[in-house]
């Protein structure tokens, strides 16, 4: 993340999450924390650079979509109303997919994106969009617009 302190505390306000565990530089910069998500979920973070100089939050290195973290919650559409009012980037309002979650993606300021999901249904294949092709290298398979 570009800045821990600033990530922590807008993960906090956005999406719920609790701090953890920081360890701090001889200057009191975070160097390192870890953060829970509803007693279960643990996530570490650190600030640019600290570790390899050449790690870099999206925002910075420009990589489009370097991961997505998929995390449950019990209500995808509070949750996604929360983290607008912090300042969110919403990339997709809450919508129901096939294999039964509600998801909306949202961006944080690093530029990371975040699944959020509440589990809403079964899977249901009739819903499932048509494959092309099974080959991931070909570019003509599964696309899923969420």
């Amino acid at each position: 993340v570009m800045d821990a302190a600033a990530s922590l505390a807008f993960y906090a306000r956005a999406f719920g999450f609790e701090p953890g565990i920081t360890v701090t530089s001889p200057s009191g910069k975070i160097i390192h924390a870890v953060m829970h998500y509803r007693g279960a979920v643990a996530i570490m973070l650190s600030p640019e650079g600290i570790w390899s100089g050449t790690m870099q939050a999206p925002m910075h290195s420009g990589a489009e979509n370097p991961i997505i973290l998929y995390v449950h919650c019990p209500k995808v559409d509070e949750l996604t109303a929360r983290a607008r009012a912090a300042g969110a980037r919403i990339l997709s309002e809450p919508s129901d997919m096939f294999w039964g979650d509600r998801i909306a993606r949202i961006a944080d300021p690093d530029g990371y994106v975040w699944c959020f999901a509440a589990t809403v249904g079964q899977f249901d294949p009739a819903k499932m969009p048509q494959v092309a092709d099974e080959n991931p290298a070909s570019g003509s398979g599964l696309d899923l617009e969420f």
